[in-house]
């Protein structure tokens, strides 16, 4: 099998000019942050990210109105909003899922922690781009919201904070370079490249968000974005990719980012983007094409989540756990909504699908341990 090598998380690279630099300057960067590195880390993390906000609470005002009477608290909840909050922690699944296939079990909790942390910090980042980039559409998008009024996993907190005037556009981009920053240094921890990962991914969602009166087509960029998120996970454990499993995992998260998460949202949202000019599949192709697209990844998605199993020798129980989280999550919703286009049953299709990632996951830990526990046990 074709085999991609890649230094592991503690090679040359990390021994690079910057550090040389550094280490001439009488401080080892590398020694730095591996000394005590996840300590160090989930205290930096926290640091950064309270600072942020307290640093946005002076001198800001929400609406023209002072922010002293509001709590930090409060004020911390319309910063996870504007990182689409519920959303962003859930993602974290994609590259956990990335990460377990290609290990082969749950890795050591000191990477799990600095995972958690950095991919949790990076999800921020990038949905918090794409409100930062489109808050001038979006204070056009209050002024002619849709009717539908369903629960939608992407406005779980507040829609739109940043274009509704509760965050400023200051505050915005401090939250962004914070959250960017711990999501670097977390990809540094885990392997470099990891960092080349990120930094891609961040520069498709900002070609995104530019398309979103150009091209209907822009779907594509959004699940290659996705994926390369969740090949992070893939990077941060091994220091050999093992081509074809990669490749399928690649196509699979990318399937069901266009298919369960991108199209069918902008199905939900036809009656706002037309208002704006937003072309999406379904404002421009109509329902019929969309409809057909979205089936054709959903397929997609699942045929690969059953051939993953294949090239690293999954068993009967993920095989049996992945067709019906298949079924209950992407293909029983998208027939549906096939014979009832509205949006009420696209956002059920939406928020089924959200949750896809973190399911399979469970899944997969499930079909890798149960196995070893039941035959400890008898």
């Amino acid at each position: 099998m074709f085999r991609i090598y890649l230094p592991a998380s503690d090679a040359s690279l990390r021994a690079s000019g910057f550090e040389f630099l550094t280490e001439k300057m009488g401080f080892s960067v590398k020694h730095w942050l591996e000394s005590r590195k996840l300590y160090s880390y989930i205290i930096f993390s926290a640091y950064s990210a309270i600072s942020a906000v307290n640093y946005c609470i002076k001198g800001a005002s929400l609406n023209g109105q002072e922010v002293e009477a509001v709590s930090p608290l409060k004020y911390a909840k319309l910063f996870l909003a504007f990182s689409r909050g519920l959303q962003a922690f859930i993602s974290i699944a994609q590259p956990a899922l990335g990460a377990v296939i290609a290990l082969g079990r749950i890795p050591d909790w000191e990477i799990v922690a600095i995972g958690f942390i950095a991919a949790w910090a990076g999800n921020n980042a990038a949905f918090a781009i794409n409100d930062l980039l489109d808050v001038e559409l979006d204070r056009k998008r209050f002024n002619h919201l849709r009717e539908f009024k369903g629960f939608d996993i992407d406005t779980a907190l507040v829609r739109h904070p940043l274009a509704q005037g509760y965050l400023t556009y200051r505050s915005g981009v401090l939250w962004i370079c914070a959250s960017s920053l711990i999501a670097v240094i977390g990809a540094y921890l885990l392997n470099p490249w990891c960092i080349l990962l990120f930094v891609v991914a961040l520069c498709l969602e900002i070609s995104y968000c530019k398309l979103s009166q150009i091209s209907a087509f822009k779907f594509l960029i959004t699940g290659v974005m996705v994926a390369v998120g969740a090949m992070a996970g893939w990077i941060a454990v091994v220091e050999k990719v093992e081509l074809l499993p990669a490749l399928t995992f690649f196509i699979w998260i990318a399937a069901w980012e266009i298919g369960g998460r991108n199209i069918v949202n902008d199905w939900s949202d036809v009656d706002e983007d037309v208002h704006l000019g937003i072309k999406t599949v379904p404002v421009i192709y109509g329902y019929k094409v969309a409809g057909r697209l979205i089936l054709i990844f959903l397929l997609i998605t699942f045929v690969c989540s059953l051939t993953v199993a294949y090239f690293v020798h999954l068993n009967w129980i993920y095989l049996l756990g992945a067709m019906i989280e298949g079924w209950y999550a992407l293909l029983n919703p998208i027939i549906r909504l096939l014979k009832n286009p509205t949006p009420e049953v696209a956002i059920t299709l939406f928020n089924r699908a959200s949750l896809y990632p973190l399911v399979m996951l469970t899944i997969i830990v499930v079909s890798i341990y149960l196995p070893q526990i039941l035959s400890a046990l008898f």
